[in-house]
């Protein structure tokens, strides 16, 4: 299997409504995290696709380290999310309940 992966040299507008997404198979079992946010200027500059989002993790203890950890650490969630413009949250997790897929806390 042959993968292609694009990518373009831009940044974030500040401001915009965001969904950050993954989705992965590990041990057999699909497993997919998704996290709203808002985009904002950072606070140095940034080079290649970047930007800085401030996510909601409010549903997780508010705590984003916590956050992470449940999802990199305790999930073993690869690296590359999804960003899209836009709150997608309710409807993917629509579609991972329909699939039975794992929605990671």
């Amino acid at each position: 299997t042959r993968h292609v992966h694009g990518g373009a040299d831009a940044t974030l507008e500040p401001g915009m409504d965001v969904t950050v997404a993954r989705f992965w198979l590990l041990d057999g079992v699909y497993r997919v995290m998704v996290c709203e946010g808002k985009s904002r200027p950072p606070r140095r500059q940034l080079a290649g696709f970047s930007g800085a989002v401030d996510l909601d993790v409010l549903d997780r203890g508010g705590d984003v380290f916590d956050a992470f950890e449940a999802w990199v650490v305790d999930a073993a969630m690869p690296n590359k999310v999804v960003l899209t413009r836009g709150h997608h949250k309710q409807t993917l997790l629509k579609f991972a309940r329909a699939h039975k897929i794992v929605v990671v806390a």
